[in-house]
């Protein structure tokens, strides 16, 4: 059989010398030809290879995965369509040819869904590791984006995203630490305060998300976002004090007293949340009064039942409007 290094030797195009010419993240390189991957796919062990490679590799006799060694269970490649949409986000900015066709080849779906979970876990780790590497508001804007994206649409990147540690880099983009970052970035040559809304926007959305939906290890690490939430909730743009309060009514519910303890700290929260009940949108105000329902329970020592509080939070939402107008 021909040698691993043989069996992509092919006369290169012009488009695919000043590729190769440049620095490639590892990630988007083939582990077989070492190039950029143009279609990747995911083999039944979970590893990624381009297309063209890895079907060469198996159509030479190979029933192994040439990077772990393992025998394949069988032989269906399944696009890596996030993979390649990065992979194609990368080469815009570098400007680099590239065709971002998606591939509707048929597979099984069983093996669908191993191989879905394996890419959703290697873009995510792919983006986490690109985020936490971001200095400024600027630079993690592409990154917060494609991670908001894939938290809204797929259910395994939620769970990768809390167990890779996006939250407390998150929590980064919630608060105190913006002066630092604008100075930075204004050494940097530029952010604005619209990158700054948008970052700090983007994140308490996944927040709200990841929190949601991503599990016990979701709910754990989202303890020292509580503080950031809170203030968010005075100082935010609309939206982000609408995903600020929904995440934290998440955050108290699944995490129990200690939890809503923290958030009680908080000075002068229950009027924040107050006030919240009077303004923004239905659903945020309505999110409000459970919050502030939970905290009154909390106080209270009724700490042991803080779900199913939708009818009394739209009863106090109609008083609280009333309050608001008689003031």
């Amino acid at each position: 059989m021909c040698p691993l290094w043989s069996i992509n030797a092919h006369i290169r195009s012009p488009a695919e010398k000043v590729v190769s010419e440049a620095i490639i993240p590892s990630d988007f390189r083939c582990p077989i030809s070492l190039e950029l991957m143009r279609d990747p796919v995911v083999l039944a062990t979970g590893q990624t290879y381009d297309r063209e490679s890895i079907t060469l590799w198996i159509e030479s006799g190979h029933n192994t995965c040439p990077k772990t060694g393992q025998t394949l269970a069988h032989s269906n490649l399944i696009p890596h369509l996030a993979l390649k949409n990065l992979i194609g986000m990368w080469c815009r900015e570098q400007k680099f040819p590239f065709d971002t066709a998606e591939n509707n080849q048929k597979v099984n779906g069983a093996v669908r869904n191993k191989a879905a979970i394996e890419a959703a876990k290697m873009t995510v780790s792919f983006l986490v590791n690109k985020l936490s590497l971001s200095q400024s508001f600027e630079a993690a804007n592409g990154v917060v984006y494609e991670l908001r994206s894939l938290a809204k649409t797929n259910s395994d990147s939620r769970a990768s995203m809390a167990e890779a540690g996006v939250i407390p880099l998150l929590v980064r983009y919630l608060g105190s630490d913006r002066n630092g970052w604008e100075v930075s970035g204004r050494r940097g040559g530029g952010d604005s305060e619209g990158s700054y809304e948008c970052a700090a926007g983007g994140a308490v959305a996944i927040l709200e998300v990841v929190v949601k939906r991503g599990g016990v290890v979701a709910i754990a690490a989202a303890y020292i976002a509580i503080r950031k939430l809170g203030m968010l909730l005075r100082e935010g743009s609309d939206a982000a004090r609408e995903s600020a309060v929904a995440t934290l009514v998440t955050i108290c519910r699944k995490g129990g007293s200690e939890m809503v303890g923290e958030l009680a700290a908080i000075a002068g929260i229950e009027r924040i949340i107050w006030e919240m009940m009077s303004s923004g949108t239905m659903r945020s105000r309505r999110k409000a009064a459970t919050l502030l329902r939970i905290l009154r329970r909390w106080a209270a020592g009724l700490d042991g039942e803080f779900v199913d509080l939708h009818t009394t939070a739209t009863a106090t939402i109609s008083s609280s409007s009333r309050v608001a107008l008689a003031s």
